[in-house]
């Protein structure tokens, strides 16, 4: 299949991911800061790194899409059509990333572990689902 028609459903799933991502991370740092962030209000330099962490997530989320995006269509056979779940060894795999870099994160995120658990979820149904759809749908345009 078409490595472009890929990197495009990627980009586009993990915009969505990076743009709810850091709209929670803004969220959570404007309710409740974490103590680093609130060293730097105090100074008065938290815009900066509020930003930085922001902007990164959307890369890091976009990126992760476009790694998916390729899992994806390496594994999803090429008759594959529309369906909740086209592949389940790729539904597998997202899972066992999920849970390998979920479970690092759950333990960064020790006192705000709900919004670990919402981020995963999101994660998973993004990534597990949307990913593979997107990738059939460019696939069968051309």
């Amino acid at each position: 299949m078409t490595v472009a028609l890929d990197i495009l459903a990627g980009m586009l799933v993990g915009t969505l991911m990076g743009l709810i991502a850091s709209a929670h991370a803004a969220i959570l740092f404007a309710s409740r800061p974490p103590q680093f962030i609130q060293r730097r209000i105090e100074e008065g330099g938290s815009a900066n790194l509020v930003t930085v962490v922001v902007f990164g997530l959307v890369i890091l989320w976009t990126m992760v899409g476009v790694v998916a995006a390729l899992v994806a269509d390496a594994v999803i056979g090429d008759d594959a059509v529309l369906e909740l779940v086209p592949s389940s060894e790729y539904l597998v795999a997202v899972v066992v990333v999920l849970v390998m870099f979920g479970g690092v994160a759950m333990f960064f995120l020790r006192d705000r572990w709900v919004h670990g658990v919402v981020s995963l979820v999101l994660a998973f149904g993004i990534y597990g689902f949307l990913v593979p759809n997107a990738v059939i749908a460019l696939q069968n345009r051309t």
